[in-house]
């Protein structure tokens, strides 16, 4: 059996439900990821961060940002990816709490389906 990804509908009502209030809709997933991916074949790596860092208002570093990607490509784990963001403390303890909550829940709804 071959383990679904999440569709880019969970990651919106991930976002959504972290939130607390609808902040994003699919079309606005889909346009932000196409432009990261145009960001990041003409101006690669460093235009990427950049970018992410402008669109987001991410309260990281793009020192941060880098070994935060460098985590993830190395492990393939996004709770490691959780837990370098806790100690970078860019997450609070209960912000990581509410993350894997909604990544444990969006499994199980993937696995009843």
């Amino acid at each position: 059996m071959t383990q679904q990804k999440p569709s880019k509908k969970d990651f919106v009502d991930l976002i959504n439900s972290l939130m607390g209030q609808k902040i994003m809709t699919e079309d606005q997933l889909t346009k932000f990821l196409n432009d990261a991916k145009k960001v990041k074949e003409t101006k690669g790596t460093e235009g990427f961060l950049e970018f992410v860092q402008k669109t987001t208002n991410a309260p990281a570093s793009k020192d941060q940002l880098e070994r935060l990607a460098d985590e993830i490509k190395r492990s393939g784990n996004p709770v490691n990816a959780i837990d370098f963001l806790i100690k970078e403390k860019l997450l609070t303890d209960q912000q990581a709490r509410k993350i894997n909550q909604a990544i444990e829940h969006t499994k199980k709804k993937k696995r009843k389906n």
